[in-house]
């Protein structure tokens, strides 16, 4: 860990892993009811140990804020240390099979078309390899899980939205290709053509519906089309099976990871758009990309975890655009 984001508290404070797991809950999640909820513990006790640390070191390592508990400088340097200690005790623990030290579950992230079409498959080929006993999956918009990796939160995260945080350290997971599609009752089909080349103007005519503000699948397909023209956003939505419906329903355009709407392609209720433009065509291709916080402690779990994950990205094909 460097050394700028290492505490400089005092050394020879007595505090316990417990004392330590709240805090760290509490960082995390902004208040002591919701720490208590996650690891199963009261309020109220959650709170006597966050006083009782505080009480050790000396110093304050919360503050309210709002409705909320926010760090202080002295908790923002404590954090990584805290975090470190107990990933530290849960590498002991695997080492030792010792039950009474605490299980660090093993935290990852994605983003939600990650989320629902390879973080299962991943996990469980892991946990079959490995026989890890706790994985908590947090699934969520890409600004979002990227926002909780550099909270510590998280100790790594898949995602297919852009990483501009410098702190970061970010490497292409696997391939993706995006689908602009339609119902198969839209207006743009034409009788008898299963795969309709439509133009750059068909495409602006017609409204789209699209994931939501701060989507990598969003700023994906804002990318592909922008060399068309300002397409007509019609709905948002933040679900991708959602969004699916919509489609289904009425005259929207739709674009989406072909990993989301593979089924829906291969029994024809939704048709994928052919589209003219060589630049869209080009455009529609994106990368996964892991991420972590390079100055977080990288305990056993995570490190195989990580490795794996490498591995087997290799073992899953990436669809290419324009592929059925």
């Amino acid at each position: 860990m460097h050394e700028s984001r290492r505490s400089d508290l005092a050394s020879g404070a007595r505090y316990s892993l417990r004392q330590l797991e709240a805090f760290r809950a509490v960082a995390a999640l902004g208040s002591a009811a919701r720490a208590a909820h996650e690891l199963g513990r009261t309020p109220s006790a959650i709170s006597m140990a966050l006083r009782e640390l505080q009480s050790a070191l000396g110093v304050a390592l919360l503050q309210r804020s709002g409705r909320g508990l926010v760090l202080t400088t002295a908790g923002e340097r404590m954090l990584p240390r805290a975090d470190e200690l107990l990933l530290r005790a849960g590498d002991l623990a695997q080492a030792l099979g010792d039950a009474r030290l605490p299980a660090v579950p093993l935290s990852i992230g994605a983003s939600r078309t990650i989320g629902a079409t390879l973080m299962p498959e991943l996990i469980t080929a892991f946990r079959q390899r490995h026989g890890v006993e706790r994985i908590r999956l947090s699934i969520g918009n890409t600004e979002e899980v990227l926002s909780r990796v550099a909270s510590f939160e998280l100790e790594v995260a898949f995602v297919e939205g852009e990483v501009t945080d410098p702190g970061l350290e970010r490497e292409v997971w696997t391939r993706d290709a995006l689908v602009i599609f339609v119902r198969r009752a839209h207006p743009l089909l034409r009788t008898g053509t299963s795969a309709p080349r439509v133009s750059p103007a068909e495409l602006i005519a017609w409204p789209w519906a699209l994931r939501e503000q701060q989507s990598g699948t969003r700023e994906a397909a804002l990318r592909a089309a922008a060399s068309i023209g300002r397409i007509r956003i019609g709905v948002e939505a933040t679900d991708n099976e959602t969004l699916k419906r919509l489609v289904l329903l009425d005259d929207w355009i739709g674009c989406l990871s072909r990993r989301v709407v593979a089924e829906e392609l291969a029994r024809g209720t939704l048709v994928e758009l052919e589209v003219s433009s060589p630049a869209v065509r080009r455009a529609l291709g994106r990368d996964f990309l892991m991420v972590t916080d390079p100055q977080r402690y990288r305990g056993a779990a995570v490190t195989r975890f990580v490795e794996f994950a490498r591995a087997w990205r290799g073992r899953r094909a990436a669809p290419a655009p324009g592929s059925g």
